[in-house]
């Protein structure tokens, strides 16, 4: 999906015009073992009308919603750290190639500096959420260096935790 900026005001037209309300926020159940999640198969149908009639087939009052806004800030210290390798003399070129394509990765996501990522819908009926899930387009590109900073941030977090058991 291209424009979810579009998504999410479709998604907030079809709800006012069917006297649903939407709640801004993430529903999730992951504490109580009693509710289930189900996440519509976008593969045999990706038509999210479709996905919200059957919440309103079933008397749903409330839709939540929730989305991430990327900012171009996310990713400035994973290019730093990436760009220090470049300019140090003892990086091997295998390790300079990677950083580059790594960089080029972030500076690809500059154009989407305050999009939407991702869009999370969701209702619930009885003990059942049912969940609809929109990626961007370069979602997987984002998912990759989001991932790749949290390992950086872990290990950082460990050399810490070690030098203060020293």
């Amino acid at each position: 999906m291209n424009n979810l900026e579009e998504l999410a005001n479709e998604i907030e037209r079809w709800a006012n015009e069917n006297s649903i309300d939407i709640f801004k926020g993430l529903l999730t159940a992951s504490e109580n073992p009693n509710y289930i999640t189900i996440y519509w198969d976008r593969e045999k149908d990706d038509n999210i009308i479709n996905y919200l009639t059957i919440g309103k087939n079933n008397n749903i009052k409330i839709l939540h919603m929730k989305y991430e806004i990327y900012s171009i800030s996310e990713f400035e210290e994973l290019k730093e750290i990436y760009e220090e390798l470049i300019r140090n003399k003892a990086t091997t070129r295998e390790v300079k190639q990677t950083s580059r394509d790594i960089i080029k990765n972030i500076e690809s996501l500059d154009e989407q500096d305050g999009r939407i990522y991702i869009i999370d819908v969701k209702f619930q009926v009885h003990n059942t959420i049912y969940g609809y899930n929109i990626p961007s387009d370069w979602y997987p590109v984002y998912n990759m260096l989001s991932d790749l900073q949290e390992a950086i941030n872990s290990e950082e977090e460990e050399n810490l935790e070690e030098e203060e058991d020293e």
